[in-house]
C-alpha cells in the first residue's frame, strides 16, 4: 500500500520532471482525444459504409424481385390464355383413331408455338395428359408412370390453383433445373386430366439480372432454381430461412463456404399463386473492402499518434538537456559562483533566459547601491502619494455644503426679485439631490423618477423656451407611489429625445410622456417626440444593437445601456422598443413588470 501511494505521488503532476510532464501532455492532449475521435470516426465510417453497401444490395435485390414479378406475371397470363383456350381443350379431350390423326390436329393448332416464339422468357410449354389416344408430339406429352410419381404432378391434380416449383429435366445425361409454373387444365365433359407446365428460361433470367454479385432464387423450400453459382442449383439457400414467415426478410453478414458475405434475402408471392420465391443477393467483396478501409483508417490513426510521438521524444530530450544546463548555471550563480563560461546555443526563450541570467549576475555587484536608491525613491513616492491624497481630500465637496450653497444663492435671487433664477436653482438642487441619492441604489418609486424627469424638462424649458414643450399623461387611477423601478431610467431617454429628437427644431418642439398599464399587467412608459426621426439605415442599426444582448460597445450608448439594465434586472421578456419614421418623429417604449 505504501509503495502504491509512493508511486502515485511520484506520478502526480507537481512531482513530475519536465520530460514526464511533456509526455503526459502528449498523452492527454493528443493520444486520448485522437483515440476518442478516431474510434468515433471509425465506428461511424464502418456504420456508414455498412449501410451504404447494404442499401446497394437491397436495391439490387429489389430490382431482381421486380424482374421476377414481371416474368412470373407474364407466365401466369400465358397459362390463362392456354388453359381457357377452347381449341386446346377440344384437342386434349378428343379420341383419336391413330397417332397420325392426333398429329394432324396438333399441327392445325400453332397457338403454343407462337407463344414460345414471342416470349423470350419462356423456355418451353409442356402439356401432360392421361388421354391414351395422344402421343408425345411437340408440347404434348403422355403422362408416364414416372411423371405420375412426381410431386409437382400430384400437387397439380390435387388443387385447382397454379403454383411455382423446381422441375428437373434430363438431356443427354445432364440434369437441368428450371423454375416452372404448374397448372391443372380443366377438361369439361372429359374423363381425362391435363397439366400445363411453363418453364422459364435460365439464360433469359441470367441476361436480365446481369449482376457481378451472387444472386440466388429459391421457390418455397424446394431448393434453388436460379443462381449465378451453378453448384448451388437444387440446394437450399445458404442462409437459414424461416419458411413459416410469409414476408420473410433478412439483411446482414453471413459466412458461406468460409467466406463472409453481405447478404439480403426478400420474399415475393408470384401473381395469383400461393407459392413463395426467395430472392437472395450476396456480395463477398463488400465485407473485405470495408475491412480494408477500416484497416487503412486505423493505420492512419496509428501513424498520426506514432510520428508526433517520435518527434516529441526527440524534442523532449533536446529541450530538457538545455533546461538542465540552464539550471546548473543558475545553481552556480546562487552559490556566488559568477563564472558564466558555458556557451548556450539557440535563439529561443531559454537562450533569452540565459542571457538574462548573465545580465543578472553582472548586476548583482551593484545591488546594494540600487537597493539604497530604491529605498529613497520609495520614500519620495510615499511622500508624493500622501500629498496627492491630502489634495484630494481638500478638493472633496460635501453634498450638504453644495445644497446649502445653492439654497443661499436661491434666497439671494428671491431677495433680488429674480423669481425665475430662484426657481431654476431650486429645480437644479432637486435634480442634483436625486442623482446623488440614487447613485449606487437599485430601486426608487415611479413617482420620484417622474418628478426627476419633470425637473429635467423644466430646466430645459427655461433654457430653450418655446423650442421644448412637454406633457406628462398618467393613466387615471394609476398610483405611481406603488410602482418601484430602477433609478435614473427615464431621464436618459428624455434627454436623448431633447438632444437628438428636437435637435433641428427651432420652435413648437414637443415631448410626450405616457404612463399606463396594459392588458398583460405590464407597465408601459412611452416617450415620443415630434422631431425629424431616423433614417431607415439609422433605425435598422439602432434596432440591431438593441436586439443583441451582451453586446460590447466601444462607446457608451444610453438607450442600449438602459435596455441592458432592464433585461438584466427584470428578465428577457422586458426591455425597450423604438419606433421611428423619418420626418415623423421617434417613439421609445419601455416595458416593465407591473
Amino acid at each position: 500500500m505504501k509503495k502504491l501511494k509512493a508511486l502515485l505521488k511520484k506520478l502526480s503532476w507537481k512531482n513530475m520532471k519536465l520530460r514526464g510532464q511533456m509526455y503526459m501532455v502528449y498523452v492527454l492532449a493528443l493520444i486520448v482525444p485522437l483515440a476518442i475521435v478516431g474510434v468515433v470516426l471509425i465506428v461511424n465510417a464502418y456504420r456508414l459504409l455498412n449501410d451504404y453497401y447494404m442499401d446497394l444490395l437491397k436495391s439490387d435485390n429489389l430490382r431482381v424481385r421486380s424482374l421476377l414479378s414481371q416474368i412470373t406475371t407474364q407466365a401466369y397470363n400465358v397459362s390463362d390464355d392456354i388453359c381457357f383456350d377452347s381449341a386446346q381443350k377440344t384437342l386434349l379431350s378428343g379420341t383419336y383413331a391413330s397417332p397420325v390423326d392426333f398429329v394432324h390436329e396438333a399441327n392445325n393448332s400453332s397457338k403454343i408455338d407462337d407463344i414460345v416464339f414471342n416470349y423470350q422468357e419462356i423456355q418451353g410449354i409442356y402439356i401432360y395428359t392421361d388421354n391414351p389416344t395422344i402421343v408425345n408430339y411437340k408440347q404434348y406429352n403422355k403422362v408416364t408412370e414416372d411423371i405420375k410419381e412426381t410431386e409437382w404432378y400430384k400437387r397439380a391434380l390435387g388443387q385447382t390453383s397454379a403454383f411455382w416449383t423446381l422441375i428437373e429435366e434430363k438431356n443427354f445425361g445432364n440434369t437441368t433445373s428450371y423454375l416452372a409454373l404448374v397448372r391443372r387444365m380443366l377438361l369439361p365433359n372429359s374423363d381425362y386430366e391435363a397439366v400445363v407446365v411453363i418453364k422459364l428460361g435460365d439464360a433469359y433470367i441470367r441476361s436480365k439480372i446481369n449482376s457481378k454479385i451472387v444472386d440466388a432464387i429459391a421457390v418455397d423450400n424446394a431448393g434453388i432454381v436460379y443462381s449465378s453459382k451453378s453448384s448451388w442449383y437444387k440446394e437450399q439457400l445458404p442462409i437459414e430461412v424461416d419458411y413459416s414467415d410469409a414476408y420473410y426478410n433478412y439483411s446482414g453478414v453471413v459466412e458461406v463456404e468460409d467466406t463472409n458475405y453481405f447478404a439480403v434475402v426478400s420474399t415475393t408471392s408470384p401473381h395469383m399463386t400461393n407459392s413463395k420465391l426467395y430472392i437472395c443477393t450476396m456480395d463477398d467483396n463488400v465485407y473485405y473492402e470495408i475491412q480494408a478501409i477500416i484497416n487503412g483508417c486505423i493505420l492512419i490513426l496509428a501513424l498520426a499518434v506514432l510520428i508526433p510521438g517520435i518527434v516529441l521524444f526527440w524534442y523532449a530530450n533536446k529541450f530538457t538537456k538545455r533546461v538542465y544546463l540552464l539550471r546548473e548555471e543558475m545553481h552556480k550563480a546562487s552559490h556566488r559562483n559568477y563564472d558564466m563560461s558555458v556557451k548556450f546555443t539557440g535563439h529561443d526563450e531559454l537562450t533569452d533566459a540565459y542571457e538574462d541570467l548573465k545580465l543578472m549576475v553582472s548586476d548583482i555587484k551593484e545591488k546594494d547601491a540600487k537597493m539604497y536608491e530604491a529605498e529613497i525613491n520609495e520614500k519620495e513616492l510615499r511622500n508624493n502619494q500622501q500629498l496627492m491624497e491630502y489634495k484630494m481630500l481638500a478638493g472633496q465637496i460635501n453634498p450638504h455644503y453644495l445644497y446649502n450653497t445653492l439654497e443661499t444663492i436661491r434666497m439671494k435671487s428671491l431677495s433680488a426679485g429674480n423669481r425665475e433664477v430662484a426657481d431654476c436653482i431650486k429645480i437644479l438642487g432637486k435634480t442634483l439631490q436625486y442623482v446623488l441619492k440614487n447613485t449606487g441604489t437599485t430601486v426608487t418609486t415611479l413617482s420620484k423618477e417622474l418628478e426627476h424627469v419633470e425637473n429635467y424638462l423644466a430646466i430645459q424649458k427655461m433654457r430653450f423656451g418655446d423650442r421644448i414643450n412637454y406633457t406628462l399623461d398618467i393613466e387615471e387611477g394609476l398610483d405611481t407611489e406603488e410602482f418601484q423601478i430602477l433609478p435614473l431610467l427615464l431621464q436618459p431617454i428624455v434627454e436623448n429625445a431633447v438632444i437628438h429628437g428636437l435637435e433641428h427644431i427651432d420652435s413648437n418642439g414637443h415631448i410626450d410622456i405616457k404612463v399606463y398599464r396594459n392588458s398583460k399587467e405590464q407597465l408601459k412608459i412611452i416617450v415620443s417626440d415630434n422631431g425629424k426621426g431616423m433614417k431607415p439605415e439609422e433605425y435598422e442599426e439602432v434596432c440591431k444593437k438593441l436586439n443583441t444582448p451582451g453586446l460590447k460597445l466601444e462607446s457608451s450608448i444610453g438607450v442600449y445601456n438602459i435596455c441592458e439594465r432592464i433585461r438584466l434586472h427584470y428578465g428577457e421578456e422586458y426591455g425597450l422598443q423604438i419606433e421611428s419614421e423619418y420626418g415623423q418623429g421617434t417613439k421609445v417604449i419601455l416595458v416593465l413588470p407591473a
